[in-house]
């Protein structure tokens, strides 16, 4: 009885490659050198011309690339992201071992991104969002039917909290169960990339522990 309960209730995990359009350029390891690269500039140093001009003399070929597609080309890429997903969540309901009035999406960074504008745009039953950034336009929140955890945020991510209070207003104003915690210290995935604080996080580590 308990394993007949367990499988009608089992949960299916899909996590999707939404870099295979670009495969030959965006591989882990090349975005990830691009990213350490760029993102050992300041948030205000990124809008400093020179400054980007001079790191992207220091990337290799397929570094520019990533770059191009990933930065410059970020509005695009993204556009098409949330249009796969779409396919997707339309693929996985129409599988015969799928109960369709329960879907849901999570995301970290630029997936909580891509999942709070998915949640705009489908009919989904949850959303949990990791520091994304704001749907766009964010008017659009007045599309959203289900709870949304949006979501866990880091309190030293100026860049993406600067857009909270336009959220926290619309989400307000639209009247939608929503739930925010921001946590004081932390820093995102991409903040941690930079320099500085991998040297912190180096030195702060028990010696002989490699914790």
């Amino acid at each position: 009885m308990w394993q007949r309960g367990l499988q009608r209730k089992a949960s299916l995990p899909l996590p999707p490659n939404l870099y295979t359009r670009h495969k030959s350029v965006l591989t882990p390891k090349n975005i990830e050198n691009a990213m350490y690269k760029f993102f050992s500039l300041t948030p205000e140093e990124r809008q400093n011309r020179a400054k980007v001009e001079e790191v992207m003399k220091q990337l290799d070929e397929t570094g520019r690339k990533v770059v191009e597609i990933v930065f410059n080309g970020r509005q695009q890429l993204e556009r098409q992201m949330v249009d796969d997903l779409r396919a997707l969540v339309s693929h996985v309901r129409a599988q015969p071992f799928v109960d369709p009035s329960h879907v849901g999406a999570t995301g970290f960074c630029m997936g909580g991104g891509l999942t709070f504008q998915l949640v705009t745009e489908e009919k989904l039953q949850a959303a949990v969002i990791f520091y994304g950034s704001n749907p766009k336009p964010i008017e659009n929140v007045r599309n959203i039917e289900c709870p949304v955890m949006g979501g866990l945020y880091a309190g030293e991510d100026m860049g993406i909290n600067a857009g909270l209070p336009e959220l926290v207003d619309a989400m307000v104003k639209s009247k939608k169960q929503f739930e925010m915690k921001i946590y004081k210290g932390g820093v995102s995935t991409l903040s941690s990339m930079r320099p500085g604080l991998l040297t912190t996080r180096r030195q702060l580590r028990t010696p002989g522990t490699g914790r």
